[in-house]
């Protein structure tokens, strides 16, 4: 197990930031295009 996390910390401290940040940004635009759509259909 403690190999599983070391490995997975090594993995997130090499890994670039904009990574992360692309990963914000598609989250936000998938909830944002299904709360649209959800709101146009109450319309």
């Amino acid at each position: 197990v403690n190999v599983i996390r070391n490995s997975i910390s090594d993995l997130i401290g090499n890994t670039p930031s904009y990574i992360f940040l692309f990963l914000i940004a598609s989250t936000a635009i998938i909830v944002g295009i299904e709360w649209d759509i959800s709101w146009h259909e109450t319309i």
